[in-house]
C-alpha cells in the first residue's frame, strides 16, 4: 500500500508542475528559485516549511525559525553532512536525507500502527485504518520534507511501547515527539 500511495504522489505531482502554474514563482519553492527550476520534480517535495528545515539543517536556526523542532533537522544534518562539500551539495544531499526520513518514517509508522491496532481489532480495521491515513486528501504530507511523518512514528510507537508495557522506551520516544 506504501508503494502504490507514493507511485500516485510522483504522478500527481508530475501533473502538478507541469499543468498547475505556480501562485509565487520566487517564494516557497523548495531548494529556491533557481534550483526549483532546474530540477521542480526534485525539489517541489521541500516547498515552504521544508524550507525552514533544510535551512536549519544546513545553517542552525535563524530568525523567525523558533517553531520548528529540532529533532527532524539534526537527523538531516547528521546524514547529510559527510557528503556535503558545498552549498549545492548540501542542498540536494540535505533534500534527499529529508525524503528519506520522511518516507521512512511513515513506513515504519505505518508497520507499527497495524501492529497496534493488531492488538485490539482485526485485520480488517487495520487494513482501513492504513488506507484511511494514505488517501487522507493532505496525506502528501508524510512523503514531503516535513516532519510530520517522524511525529506519527514517534507518537506511534510511543502509545506501541506502553500498549506492550514497556514504559521506559515509551517514555523516550514520548520526549523525542515533543522535540520533533
Amino acid at each position: 500500500m506504501f508503494l502504490t500511495w507514493r507511485f500516485l504522489l510522483i504522478i500527481i505531482s508530475f501533473f502538478a508542475i507541469y499543468f498547475v502554474p505556480l501562485g509565487y514563482k520566487d517564494r516557497f519553492l523548495g531548494g529556491g528559485p533557481i534550483n526549483y527550476r532546474s530540477i521542480p520534480e526534485f525539489f517541489s517535495w521541500a516547498n515552504f516549511d521544508g524550507e525552514h528545515y533544510l535551512s536549519i539543517a544546513i545553517f542552525g536556526y535563524k530568525n523567525l525559525e523558533q517553531a520548528f523542532f529540532p529533532v527532524y533537522p539534526l537527523l538531516i544534518s547528521f546524514f547529510s553532512r559527510p557528503f556535503s562539500s558545498d552549498l549545492i551539495s548540501s542542498l540536494v544531499n540535505s533534500t534527499i536525507v529529508g525524503l528519506i526520513i520522511s518516507n521512512a518514517s511513515l513506513l515504519l509508522a505505518l508497520i507499527f500502527l497495524w501492529e497496534l491496532i493488531r492488538i485490539d481489532f482485526s485485520k480488517e480495521i487495520a487494513y482501513l485504518t492504513i488506507i484511511l491515513i494514505l488517501i487522507f486528501p493532505t496525506s502528501f504530507y508524510f512523503g514531503a520534507v516535513y516532519n510530520e511523518s517522524l511525529f506519527l512514528l514517534l507518537s506511534v510507537l510511543s502509545f506501541y511501547c506502553a500498549r506492550k508495557g514497556n514504559w521506559f522506551l515509551a517514555g523516550i520516544f514520548i520526549k523525542c515527539f515533543g522535540s520533533s
